[in-house]
């Protein structure tokens, strides 16, 4: 066949179908397997640089034998496309037909391949053959499945636009059928079309569906901007829709677009050249829009468009006078139009005033705003105050409604017309006002202008009117701040109506109409105190003393304190004034009265005054017997003061030594601070008077209050008389004094409060002398120094590990404190005053109350001063808890909730019970309910610790379920998962839960007690939670899982050493003493690793805490070896020998904190739970066993000698048990 036959017009020279010698393998293979894609395609591949016609010949081969392949085509149709880049397709129309051609033959069978019509779509784009192109573009879209003619239409759209005119719109008409959502695109292809009318009725259709979403992301508003910016601009091509109409359905639709739309609509009629139509849509405008801004918008348009309309005006008017032609029509209109603007320009505030009415229309001042407007027009302004008062409704009046009809009357006022404004003050006090006092002061400007007028006699009338208790209304039972009633229901008991009616009854009534006043005021009972001195100043001014003393009185009676200290200290001013020391009795009797209910915060000044009253008409004696009353009476800042003004007035009369006694009972009573100053002040005093001996006797006993390291000025100063005074041996025993008191202040935990006052103070921390080396060296250094003494290590341990036989030591607390951190000796006043003041309404007071009440129950067996209202005093606290105004007051009210229980002595078990079920349900609740961590964590102390000392034996159980449930939902079930709190305070809350389920689960199965099979029962379930505790990112919540787990170990374990021989030979050989726990080994390799822990993300000292801790569990679990630790009491160690009393024993020292060692030594609650004897110093063994418990079933200690015996025994023989189990296991 030809060459020129198979590739088309293209000549090609005759080597070009020569078969060379290496085709005529491929040549071979193709005749006997024409078929054969792949052969055709390694064919080609290997003729890949031959000549073009020798390739573009193997291609027409190929698809002639295989015309139904895609690849071929594929490849030969773009081979024979890119033949053609860079040719005009004018001027190579013979090789872009051949192209086609081979396209047309491709699709013969390849009609269903998207990519085939797509490439020779886009080579026709390229071709001046307009008709052909579309209709290959419609043949593609017939030819092709509907879900891919979107990528036809890719190519075919940007045909259109370039092609334009009808079929651009036609094509988009189609396409939009298939995707209506590019209804945007065709419109702004109408609009570059210049179809305006046709765009707008595409964007009407669009704005008109709710369910229209832009592809561009613009909202219904802008759509409708664009709409109307169209009609706008294009209004002549506007042929088939209402614009007007459309515009003001958008003005009701956009009600903040108000302004925009009036002037589009306005500069529409503009476009149209209809002036007048514009300009009646600006005015329009400008009387319906609401907002200030929209107001500015339509006014500048319309003012705007009347100055170019005068300006184009103005001009062609020159131009006629320049010509000499006159029109006087156009000049009649030019002037009306000038007219028209000038009114404009002075409408301009009203109409700005008429947007703001229709905004609010019971806007006061705008109103009153609008009278100002009108000041030239009495006409306009009787009709503007007309139209307010109808318009205005009283209760939603904004402003002061009452001015509005003040100035209302007062224009006729000044208008001399008074009869019309005595009307419209009559008709305003019926309206119904917000306020009483604004009804008030309308009646007081009613009273005013009839004063002006010299109607003084009428003004009065006024006033009695307006005061008059209405008809059938009882005065007592109307509370002026009753909302209620109306404001001419309670105007009566308004006491600025009465000040006013007071001031003109003094000014043009006699005395005693301005008594009946008064009196009428003190029988409403709306006077105040001034009121009451206002009355007995005019008695006073009108020479009536003894009847102002009687009004002093009346307002004593009627106030109370601390009202009554202003007025009892203006009476006795005035009757002693008056009388001086001629009713010299009446006087005392006055002061006494005056002092019987007085707050001692209010003392001082009274004592002060009757004091000089008898200085001064009376009796020396009778004075100091007064001043002596006031030391005491007098509230704790103020005594130092009454102390110095008492020793002055007592030397002043009887001379210096009578101070002394003075002195003495200063230096008893006063606090510490004040009792060091007072006693210098005395010594100074001994000092003049000769006396050295006593004087250093002062000095040696103000030391034991001054802390050498604190106050060195004092010991300075007997420094100085020592050397000025003194001898030798006088200044050794100083010496001697001051190395005492700095030996007991370093003991004392006073220490630690007076140096951090010190040096809070001095605006500084305490220097502590570090030793040099580690930093947990100088941790343990500085803890020294406060007072805490940290458990030793063994010589043997690293990081500071605790041996086996580790020591605590507690720092002894045996003294109370008062608010500046000093000891008191009369504590029991302290905490009935304390638990008096819970009830206080202030939240200040409550708190220090609390702080008090709970230091006092840490440090002093309070039994005897509860006695007899436990049931009251935790009424109080659980009130506390559950309404305290703040999350702290809440935290110290369920602290001393548990201390209260620790404190209740000797009261019956029944009573416990109920006063146990009495705080159970409150603690259950706060832990629900309260939001704060802080809360929770310490109401589950709280309520762990009432448990386990006063609950019965099921009540315990179930509390024991109530935390494991805490626990086992990780807080779920009290919504720690709804808390926002910290990691810190909800990993605080389940170690509280921890802490306290252990607790518990000592008190019912520890050393002991209890059933095996329910012990066993318990630790089988609780287990798996436990074991994920250990994983906890707190190193406190780790160790309080792993002593848990210890305890339960020793308690099962010792359960089963109390087994009988016959029951251990009737169990299965299996069941041996050790608990039989699945997972042991993993335990037990959980624990070693926490015991051997050296994970440096965690601080050294987290470190050392947990191995420390996780040695002793790891023991007790693995061997079977109980802990053995020390306390020391006192000057008595205690022995603590298992988990359990080591677990009680640190909650009592959690709660108690510093006042444990006190409560040791008189609580008998401790004395029977540690069997400890404070007379012997002893410690009797056993644990505590509690008549609630005692049901459990409990039995003894053994003696010491065969403790240890048994223990070391069942040691030897349970980790020899280990070992058989764990070689069993591994089997």
């Amino acid at each position: 066949m030809p060459a020129e036959t198979l590739i088309g017009s293209e000549q090609t020279t005759a080597p070009a179908f020569i078969i060379e010698e290496e085709d005529v393998t491929f040549e071979e293979e193709l005749l006997r397997r024409p078929y054969t894609l792949g052969i055709w395609r390694q064919y080609l591949q290997r003729k890949q640089n031959a000549p073009k016609e020798r390739i573009l010949y193997l291609y027409e081969r190929a698809v002639r034998e295989l015309p139904g392949s895609y690849k071929l085509w594929k490849e030969y149709l773009d081979l024979r496309v890119a033949a053609l880049q860079g040719k005009n397709p004018v001027k190579h129309q013979v090789e872009y037909a051949a192209v086609n051609n081979c396209f047309e033959r491709a699709l013969v069978l390849l009609h269903k391949m998207p990519r085939i019509w797509i490439d020779y779509c886009t080579l026709l784009t390229k071709q001046p053959n307009v008709t052909t192109t579309r209709r290959t573009f419609d043949r593609a879209l017939r030819s092709l499945p509907i879900t891919q003619h979107s990528r036809i239409w890719d190519i075919y759209l940007p045909f259109a636009e370039s092609v334009g005119g009808e079929t651009a719109v036609r094509l988009y008409k189609r396409y939009l059928k298939l995707a209506p959502e590019h209804i945007e695109d065709y419109i702004q292809h109408l609009i570059t079309q210049e179809k305006y009318d046709e765009a707008a009725k595409q964007l009407v259709k669009i704005i008109s569906n709710d369910r229209f979403r832009s592809r561009h992301g613009k909202s219904q508003y802008q759509l409708w901007q664009d709409l109307c910016e169209l009609a706008v601009d294009h209004a002549a091509e506007m042929t088939s829709i209402n614009i007007e109409k459309i515009i003001r359905s958008g003005i009701e639709r956009f009600t903040d677009q108000v302004g925009v739309l009036y002037c589009q609509l306005a500069m529409y009629w503009l476009k149209l050249k209809n002036l007048e139509k514009a300009r009646d849509v600006y005015e329009e405008g400008v009387r319906n829009v609401m907002t200030v801004r929209d107001f500015t918008a339509v006014f500048d348009a319309y003012a705007e468009f009347e100055e170019n309309i005068i300006s184009l005006k103005m001009e062609l008017a020159a131009d006629r006078e320049a010509s000499g032609h006159s029109n006087p029509e156009e000049d009649l209109d030019l002037d009306l139009r000038l007219m028209r603007f000038e009114r404009l320009m002075d409408r301009r505030p009203f109409l700005v005033n008429d947007v703001l009415l229709r905004q609010n229309p019971n806007n006061v001042m705008e109103w009153q705003k609008r009278v100002g407007l009108c000041k030239d027009d009495p006409k306009r302004i009787v009709d503007t105050y007309t139209k307010a008062i109808e318009t205005i409704t009283p209760k939603k009046a904004h402003g002061k409604l009452h001015e509005l009809w003040i100035n209302f009357a007062r224009f006729y006022e000044e208008g001399g017309d008074l009869e019309t404004a005595r009307t419209i003050f009559d008709r305003a006090s019926k309206v119904n006002y917000k306020n009483v006092n604004d009804l008030a002061e309308l009646w007081i400007a009613y009273s005013d202008m009839e004063f002006r007028h010299d109607n003084f006699d009428a003004a009065l009338d006024v006033m009695a009117k307006a005061t008059t208790v209405p008809k059938g209304v009882n005065p007592h039972n109307v509370l002026f701040t009753d909302e209620s009633k109306t404001a001419q229901q309670r105007i009566f008991k308004s006491l600025k109506l009465w000040n006013h009616y007071i001031d003109l009854e003094e000014s043009l009534g006699t005395v005693a109409t301005a008594r009946e006043t008064y009196n009428r005021i003190l029988e409403l009972r709306i006077a105040n105190p001034q009121t009451i001195v206002n009355y007995a100043n005019f008695l006073e001014d009108n020479k009536y003393f003894e009847e102002s003393f009687k009004v002093y009185e009346r307002g004593i009676d009627l106030f109370g304190w601390p009202v009554a200290f202003e007025l009892w200290n203006i009476y006795l001013s005035k009757f002693l004034a008056r009388y001086g020391g001629s009713k010299l009795e009446r006087a005392r009797d006055l002061f006494e009265q005056a002092l019987r209910d007085c707050p001692d915060k209010f003392a001082k000044p009274l004592y002060f005054m009757y004091g000089k009253l008898e200085e001064d008409y009376g009796l020396a004696r009778h004075a100091m017997r007064i001043y002596d009353r006031a030391t005491i009476a007098v509230a704790k800042e103020d005594r130092v003061e009454v102390y110095n003004y008492y020793i002055q007035k007592a030397t002043a009369s009887f001379g210096l030594t009578a101070a002394r006694d003075i002195y003495e009972r200063a230096i008893e009573a006063l606090p510490d601070k004040d009792a060091k100053t007072m006693s210098v002040q005395y010594a100074n005093l001994e000092r003049k008077l000769g006396e050295i001996d006593r004087a250093r006797a002062i000095y040696a006993h103000a030391s034991q209050f001054s802390d050498p390291r604190v106050d060195p000025a004092f010991w300075q100063e007997w420094h100085d008389f020592e050397v000025k005074h003194g001898n030798e041996d006088t200044f050794k025993e100083m010496l001697r004094i001051k190395r005492s008191v700095q030996a007991r202040y370093n003991t004392d935990v006073n220490f630690i409060s007076t140096q951090m006052l010190a040096s809070r103070q001095a605006g500084e921390a305490p220097e502590v002398a570090l030793p040099s080396g580690d930093a947990m060296e100088a941790v343990e250094q500085q803890q020294k120094v406060l007072g805490f003494i940290p458990r030793p290590t063994s010589p043997d341990s690293d990081d500071g590990a605790l041996s086996d036989s580790s020591e605590s030591t507690i720092t002894s607390l045996g003294s109370t404190f008062d608010e500046d951190g000093v000891t008191t000796g009369n504590w029991e006043d302290s905490l009935r005053n304390a638990i008096e003041q819970l009830s206080d309404k202030r939240g200040s007071t409550r708190e220090d109350s609390l702080n008090t009440l709970i230091r006092l129950m840490q440090h002093k067996f309070c039994a005897a001063v509860l006695d007899g209202q436990h049931l009251s005093l935790l009424n109080t606290l659980t009130r506390l808890l559950k309404k305290g105004s703040t999350p702290k007051e809440s935290i110290m009210a369920a602290k001393a909730i548990g201390l209260e229980f620790v404190n209740q002595g000797e009261i019956s078990q029944v009573e416990q019970e109920e006063l146990y079920q009495g705080v159970l349900d409150t603690f259950k609740t706060s832990l629900v309910h309260s939001e704060s961590p802080k809360v929770k964590a310490e109401v589950l102390r709280a309520l762990a610790m009432t448990t386990f000392i006063a609950a019965s034996p099921q009540d315990s159980l179930e509390t024991l379920e109530y935390l494991y449930d805490i626990l086992d939902t990780d807080g779920a079930y009290i919504h720690l998962d709804e808390m926002d709190g910290e990691a810190d305070e909800i990993a605080e809350i389940l170690t509280r839960a921890l802490k306290g389920y252990g607790l518990l689960y000592g008190g019912i199965y520890g050393d002991r007690r209890g059933s095996r099979a329910d012990a066993w029962e318990e630790f089988e379930k609780v287990m798996p939670t436990h074991t994920r505790y250990l994983d906890s990112g707190q190193v406190e919540t780790r160790v309080a899982a792993g002593e848990n787990i210890a305890l339960m170990f020793e308690s099962i374990d010792m359960l089963n050493a109390d087994v009988p021989d016959e029951e251990e030979e009737e169990e299965d050989h299996a069941n041996v003493s050790l608990p039989q726990y699945e997972y042991m080994d993993d335990l037990v390799t959980q624990l070693s690793k926490m015991a051997t822990d050296s994970n440096r993300r965690r601080s050294k000292k987290d470190r050392a805490n947990q191995r420390s801790a996780f040695r002793d569990i790891l023991k007790t679990v693995e061997d079977g070896v109980r802990p053995h630790e020390r306390f020391k009491v006192g000057r008595t160690t205690m022995e603590l020998g298992s988990w359990s009393r080591i677990i009680t024993m640190s909650a009592f020292r959690d709660l108690l904190k510093g006042g444990l060692s006190s409560q040791f030594e008189e609580n008998d609650l401790l004395h029977d739970i540690f069997h400890f004897s404070p007379s012997s110093g002893s410690q009797l063994g056993s644990s505590y066993l509690s008549p609630r418990l005692a049901a459990t079933g409990a039995s003894d200690y053994d003696s010491g000698d065969e403790r240890r015996l048994t223990n070391s025994e069942n040691a030897k023989a349970r980790s020899k048990e280990l070992r058989q189990l764990r070689g069993h296991k591994s089997l």
